[in-house]
């Protein structure tokens, strides 16, 4: 391809990570699990991430069988990745949608 120089078009910048800015109203006030063991765990990782725990939420959402290496990766991933700002909005907006039922017509 031709360098910048013989007037090749500049290259596109890198696409930016969505922004959630979190559930509705319509998401808080729809249908919940009706487990309660379940939904006590999605509240937790609800008040970690309202919170901004990105450790604590870290350790309460990977599998209990995760080396302490991959943890600890997946929170450094989350906390100092070029993206993880954005990651970690959409992850905690995620977790707050289903945690109220957003997005479930049936559970």
């Amino acid at each position: 391809p031709p360098s910048p120089e013989e007037g090749a078009p500049p290259a596109a910048p890198a696409a930016e990570a969505y922004r959630s800015d979190g559930p509705s109203e319509e998401e808080l006030n729809t249908l919940q699990t009706t487990s309660t063991t379940l939904q006590a765990k999605l509240d937790r990782l609800t008040e970690l991430a309202s919170s901004n725990d990105r450790s604590g939420f870290v350790h309460q959402f990977v599998p209990l069988d995760l080396s302490s290496a991959d943890t600890l990766s997946y929170l450094q991933d989350l906390t100092n990745a070029p993206e993880a700002d954005g990651q970690w909005r959409n992850l905690t907006s995620e977790i707050v949608a289903i945690a109220a039922g957003g997005g479930g017509h049936k559970i």
